[in-house]
């Protein structure tokens, strides 16, 4: 079995990496696509105030985030322990995000501190789709989801 991908960190030295963030940004912010459908298979960004995960989606996967055991990694964990989880309030088993019908979804697992997607508390077990650029609050831990659209994957490929 091979090792999962470690978190990897953004220092204030990697201006490119950070500039390559603004950017995808600004040209979500100009598309006109707020809601994305999915190909295949999308590369996710979780970024947090402190470090950028990446993830691959595909329909009907799933994966669930929190603060777990990195002795026993799954590969359908997303340990946000490095970025500071536990001192911000999030539960060892938070939320879950997914794929269902090419549309991206997060969904509270019953957290002690809650999930907020766009500002909003989610109910607990219900699913509520993401959008481009949505900010998502687990306790007071901040992640911005960013990923390409159906529009910029085609003119990728065109």
């Amino acid at each position: 079995m091979s090792e999962p991908k470690q978190t990897q960190r953004l220092s204030l030295d990697e201006v490119e990496v950070l500039e390559a963030i603004q950017k995808r940004q600004k040209q979500a912010e100009d598309s006109a696509l707020s809601e994305v459908k999915f190909a295949k298979a999308r590369e996710v960004l979780l970024l947090a105030d402190s470090g950028l995960r990446r993830i691959e989606l595909r329909n009907d996967t799933s994966y669930l985030l929190g603060r777990f055991n990195s002795a026993k990694p799954r590969t359908n964990h997303i340990d946000l322990s490095p970025f500071g989880a536990q001192e911000r309030g999030v539960s060892r088993i938070h939320a879950q995000i997914h794929m269902e019908d090419d549309i991206l979804y997060i969904t509270d697992m019953d957290s002690t501190n809650g999930t907020y997607l766009d500002g909003v508390k989610l109910l607990p077990n219900q699913q509520h789709r993401i959008r481009q650029k949505s900010d998502i609050m687990l306790g007071r831990l901040h992640i911005q989801v960013m990923y390409k659209s159906a529009q910029e994957v085609a003119e990728i490929k065109g």
